[in-house]
């Protein structure tokens, strides 16, 4: 069998809703299908419909019939608009029952017994539904079907549910996230089991993502260097004082680029809020002194279309309700946001967590789950293509980005991770981050 046959006949095989088409035939039309299938995104369901219809549906007047209803109805602009606003409320609803149920099988970090809330037979069905063969066009890494990798590790992962095996946040959060059809890649280490099933190739499929991402090739011009350092040294030696440190940085960097300008104002920022000596960190004390500045200087920017601005959260996000997923709080703890007039669009999250809780893998895992689940979230409902997300251990912040690589697989890899200073005795650091902090700015405004 040559390879292009045997990508039709693979492209053939029955998709899992067939035997519901086959059962609800008499019914069976766009709308029907649509709003039975509310756990797939609105480009899925369609294009499965599509599917269906084509190659599966053998009476030629029924066919004709479904297809000449959907064709007629698509000109209808605001019959349609209406339609998936209303698609959009019910698939919030049945994800907020369907993501909280499913929650007991991690949060906890207790396999499933009967006195659960899911029976084995109700969470297979929830997984059946919402892990399929992929059917689009594969994601391909030098020859290698990453799609077809990852859906066979989400397999796997099913097994393991199914068979009652233990999955927890401290040690299996790439397990979990494949649920949500989330494939996470890693700098330093990645999922072993992962890594198999990707054929060892997760440090290649994450230099892919790097490269379409141009990641890695800014230049932080080494005469403005010399300004920051010349000033800092001014400062640290008392013959100028933090005002004038910063009058003569930023006048220095008002030509430049506007991703210049705003890494020189990560280290404006800096050099304005943080204490001479290195003080006690707690949560709150990071939110409110230091990461703000760093996260502003990052991602703040008018334009002439509206405003990004990062904030800390106080209130939970329509990402947060739609997900239903409690995972120990309905929110993050801060955002980066466009918004212009009455629209607004989530651009970045954040979750921060102290020093004192650097060697505690539930926690950290958990918010990585958490961002990542996020993301993915708001990707589905603003039909964006990517989401940056950031978690902070006291002063290292660890950069990864959320892509909708496929209409079925995202990818959540990390970008990089910093250590910022957390005095000002300490700044010398962050000499060397500054071609990094342009790579970060630079992506965030090209790509979200």
């Amino acid at each position: 069998m040559t390879q292009d046959s045997a990508s039709k006949e693979k492209k053939r095989q029955p998709p899992s809703e067939v035997r519901w088409v086959l059962e609800n035939m008499a019914r069976f039309d766009h709308k029907t299908f649509f709003n039975e299938h509310l756990y797939y995104t609105r480009l899925q369901v369609q294009r499965r419909f599509s599917i269906i219809v084509e190659d599966w549906i053998m009476d030629k007047e029924k066919k004709k019939q479904i297809k000449d209803d959907y064709d007629e109805w698509l000109k209808n602009e605001k019959l349609v608009d209406e339609f998936w606003e209303q698609w959009h409320v019910q698939k919030a609803a049945q994800n907020k029952v369907d993501l909280g149920n499913t929650e007991l099988l991690f949060e906890t970090g207790t396999s499933v017994s009967t006195s659960s809330a899911l029976t084995i037979s109700m969470i297979d069905d929830y997984l059946s539904r919402n892990i399929t063969p992929p059917i689009c066009e594969p994601y391909l890494v030098d020859g290698f079907n990453v799609s077809l990798g990852f859906y066979n590790y989400q397999m796997h992962v099913k097994e393991l549910i199914l068979n009652r095996n233990l999955l927890t946040f401290e040690s299996h959060p790439a397990h979990i996230l494949s649920m949500s059809s989330i494939l996470l890649l890693c700098q330093r280490s990645n999922d072993s089991i992962l890594h198999g099933f990707l054929n060892s190739s997760s440090g290649a499929i994450l230099e892919d993502r790097l490269s379409h991402l141009n990641w890695g090739v800014s230049e932080f011009p080494s005469a403005l260097l010399d300004v920051l350092k010349k000033n800092y040294r001014g400062l640290t030696r008392k013959q100028i004082d933090v005002d004038t440190a910063i009058h003569n940085i930023v006048g220095e960097s008002l030509n430049q680029s506007t991703a210049i300008k705003q890494s020189v104002g990560v280290f404006t920022r800096l050099l304005r809020s943080l204490p001479w000596h290195t003080d006690k960190q707690e949560e709150h004390r990071l939110c409110s002194r230091y990461l703000h500045g760093i996260l502003q200087g990052l991602f703040d920017e008018r334009r002439t279309d509206g405003e990004i601005m990062f904030d800390f959260t106080d209130e939970q996000t329509a990402e947060a309700v739609n997900s239903g997923a409690d995972l120990a709080k309905c929110r993050p703890d801060g955002s980066v946001v466009f918004s212009a007039g009455n629209f607004s669009k989530t651009l970045a999250f954040v979750e921060v967590k102290p020093f004192t809780d650097a060697n505690d893998n539930y926690k950290l895992n958990a918010d990585l789950v958490r961002l990542g689940i996020f993301a993915k979230n708001t990707i589905d409902a603003s039909h964006s293509k990517n989401v940056m997300i950031d978690q902070a251990v006291g002063m290292n912040l660890t950069f990864y980005m959320v892509q909708k690589t496929t209409a079925e697989l995202y990818t959540m890899f990390e970008l990089d991770c910093l250590r910022f200073p957390s005095s000002i005795h300490d700044m010398t650091m962050i000499f060397g981050l500054m071609d990094k902090l342009m790579d970060i700015v630079q992506v965030f405004r090209t790509f979200l």
